[in-house]
């Protein structure tokens, strides 16, 4: 994480330990690790399990950058969760 933060110095990043923060998570499961959720304002542009390979994850985030609007399919409890992070931020 602190790789892909030093490549992508103008994202913000969160790293959420499902264990220690098992109250901020609230119902999402998550089932393969790493997962990933990003978002951008009120939306979520992506929520899934990732490769943890820096070219992959640099890639994906520079085209979630230029994507204007919601992932489709996202789980309701992924989307609750973005939310607990904007407000907990």
């Amino acid at each position: 994480m602190d790789d892909i933060a030093r490549t992508l110095p103008h994202v913000r990043w969160r790293w959420l330990d499902i264990e220690d923060e098992a109250e901020l998570l609230g119902d999402l499961d998550v089932d393969t690790l790493p997962t990933l959720l990003v978002g951008r304002g009120d939306q979520v542009l992506f929520h899934g399990p990732v490769l943890p390979k820096l070219d992959l994850l640099t890639r994906l985030i520079e085209t979630l950058s230029h994507q204007t609007n919601s992932a489709t399919g996202v789980d309701a409890e992924a989307l609750a969760l973005w939310q607990r992070l904007r407000t907990a931020a």
